[in-house]
């Protein structure tokens, strides 16, 4: 069996340390695709750090919601380990 999957998406706000806001679907040979809204906050707190608030809306049932809830937690877990090192981004 070959499984053709590909990203649809379009950005809707970008707006530079502030906000990233965009749909997001997939398109693939096993089920209809559900277009979600996707939209990420970073936030300045009081002790110099960044807050990233996400929210992603729009699914189809709670076990695509879950799914996406755990795909997201593993990339925002990899993204703390590398934003916790000390070389720069830069």
């Amino acid at each position: 069996m070959v499984l053709r999957c590909r990203l649809l998406y379009e950005y809707i706000t970008i707006l530079p340390n502030e906000q990233l806001a965009f749909s997001w679907a997939w398109e693939d040979d096993l089920e209809d695709s559900v277009m979600t809204s996707v939209d990420i906050h970073f936030e300045k707190t009081e002790e110099g750090y960044v807050r990233l608030v996400l929210v992603q809306s729009g699914f189809a049932n709670k076990e695509e919601c879950d799914q996406h809830n755990y795909a997201w937690m593993s990339c925002l877990e990899k993204l703390a380990v590398l934003a916790s090192q000390k070389e720069s981004f830069n």
